[in-house]
C-alpha cells in the first residue's frame, strides 16, 4: 500500500510516487508533487532567462579569446575530428569532372555568401552517400542541424514523398 502525502504547493493529497526523491538513500521525498515542481521550475526559468543571457553575454565580453584558447589547448581533439571528417569526404569522393568541381565550388560559394544556410549531403556520408554535387543541397542552418545524418525520407517522412512526386500506393499503405 502506497503512502499518501500532501503537496505543500497545491495542497492535494497524492500517492508517494507522485513526489520526486530529494535523497533516495535516506528515503526523503520532495515536499511538492512532480507537477508543481516542474511548473515552479518552468516559471523560474522564464523569469530568469533574460538574466542568464545577460550573464552569458558579459562572460563572453570578459573572455573574448575562449574559443581560440580552447582550440589551442585541445588541438589534438579538434584536429582529429576535422581530420576524420576530411578523410571520410575524400574516401567517398568519386573522380570528378571539371564541370562537377565547378558546381561544387559554386554551391559552397553560395553557402558562404548567404547568411544562415549550410551545404548538406542529401544522403549522409556516414550512411554511404557520396561527396558529389548531385548529393549536395543548400538548406537553412537550423534544418541541417536537425537533420544530422538522417536520410531525407527518414527526416521529412511523408512530406518527402509528396515533394518527390511519389504518392503512396494502396499496397504501401497496408490497406490491401
Amino acid at each position: 500500500m502506497e503512502k499518501i502525502k500532501r503537496c505543500t504547493h497545491c495542497a492535494r493529497f497524492l500517492g508517494e510516487s507522485a513526489f520526486s526523491w530529494r535523497n533516495k538513500a535516506k528515503g526523503y521525498r520532495q515536499s511538492e508533487c512532480r507537477k508543481c515542481h516542474s511548473t515552479v521550475n518552468y516559471i523560474w526559468a522564464k523569469q530568469n532567462h533574460k538574466h542568464k543571457l545577460q550573464n552569458q553575454r558579459q562572460w563572453r565580453r570578459n573572455n573574448p579569446n575562449y574559443d581560440k584558447q580552447y582550440c589551442q589547448n585541445n588541438h589534438n581533439k579538434v584536429n582529429a575530428k576535422a581530420a576524420k571528417r576530411r578523410a571520410m569526404k575524400l574516401n567517398q569522393s568519386p573522380q570528378l569532372t571539371e564541370e562537377e568541381k565547378h558546381r561544387m565550388e559554386v554551391l559552397y560559394g553560395w553557402a558562404q555568401e548567404l547568411p544562415g544556410v549550410h551545404v548538406d549531403h542529401i544522403e549522409p556520408l556516414s550512411g554511404g552517400g557520396l561527396h558529389h554535387p548531385d548529393n549536395l543541397q543548400i538548406i537553412p542552418t537550423k534544418q541541417n542541424l536537425e537533420k544530422g545524418a538522417k536520410y531525407p525520407k527518414e527526416f521529412y517522412g511523408r512530406f518527402y514523398e509528396f515533394c518527390a512526386g511519389k504518392t503512396p500506393t494502396v499496397f504501401e499503405e497496408g490497406i490491401v
